[in-house]
């Protein structure tokens, strides 16, 4: 899932596509990191359930769970 796709299932013009909640993934795992630290237990499978958005359900998800904020630029850097 990306802007791009987001935007095309919106205006009808990409029929569906699954959507793995990234943001929500990257939640969980600053959580399991955190507990490892911590060393509290470890949730062993965790993550969010993967979906299809379509047309029929756009509408209902929320926008800030599958995608980046608005402006998000990644960096990447090799030391």
């Amino acid at each position: 899932m990306t802007p791009g796709v987001f935007e095309g299932i919106k205006r009808g013009l990409i029929a569906a596509s699954p959507a793995d909640s990234m943001v929500i993934q990257e939640r969980v795992a600053i959580d399991q990191a955190v507990r490892a630290l911590e060393k509290k237990d470890l949730i062993k499978h965790v993550g969010p359930k993967i979906f299809v958005l379509d047309s029929s359900n756009i509408g209902q998800v929320n926008k800030d769970t599958i995608l980046p904020p608005d402006g998000f630029k990644p960096k990447f850097s090799v030391n």
